[in-house]
């Protein structure tokens, strides 16, 4: 292909690129400290879709692309369609920890917490340094009424970053092993 026929779809791309960016950047703003309005986020994310869909990309940019379809279909509340497209995005690029959180969220949502565990083992498998990562795990184990695993992450994400113990007494993932006594010893203060 001459340089010439390359600079269309290089260009279609990059616009393509910035439109669902410009997109995503207003479904998330419209919705800062509120809950997003759906009949404001549907359309869109179908716009955000429509413009992945209609790119020829090449595998540089792959994934960048159906990672931001995922995020839009996250943002609309179509978690369903949210995980298709982070799955996608993880086939080309395994080790995206950001994707592997979202799509992790997104198994939380639609009754998938077996997934949602195994996403994050994989998240802390490429970067153990994660806070958040050991954080979600432990919140999707309490879910599963698992404390001891829950208090194993929470604790190596407390030793990453001590500000995550804060969160534990309002975040309701936790409340399945609240009256547990190992867990309520473990969030005890040390005197």
């Amino acid at each position: 292909m001459s340089t010439s026929a390359r600079k269309p779809e290089t260009k279609q791309r990059q616009r393509a690129i910035r439109a669902a960016e410009g997109y995503l950047e207003l479904m998330s703003m419209h919705g800062q400290g509120l809950e997003v309005d759906i009949n404001f986020a549907q359309p869109l994310a179908d716009r955000v879709i429509a413009l992945v869909n209609g790119v020829k990309f090449p595998r540089g940019h792959q994934a960048y692309l159906l990672y931001l379809a995922g995020e839009a279909s996250r943002i609309a509340r179509r978690f369903d369609d949210a995980v298709a497209w982070y799955q996608q995005t993880l086939e080309v690029e395994p080790d995206n920890v950001h994707c592997l959180l979202a799509v992790a969220w997104c198994f939380k949502r639609t009754a998938q917490l077996d997934n949602a565990i195994e996403a994050m083992h994989v998240a802390i498998e490429y970067e153990p340094d994660q806070a958040i990562c050991h954080y979600n795990l432990a919140c999707y184990l309490a879910l599963k009424g698992q404390a001891s695993g829950a208090i194993m992450f929470l604790a190596q994400a407390f030793e990453l970053q001590p500000e995550y113990r804060q969160m534990v007494e309002h975040e309701p993932d936790f409340d399945p092993i609240r009256e547990d006594d190992a867990f309520n010893e473990f969030l005890s203060p040390v005197v």
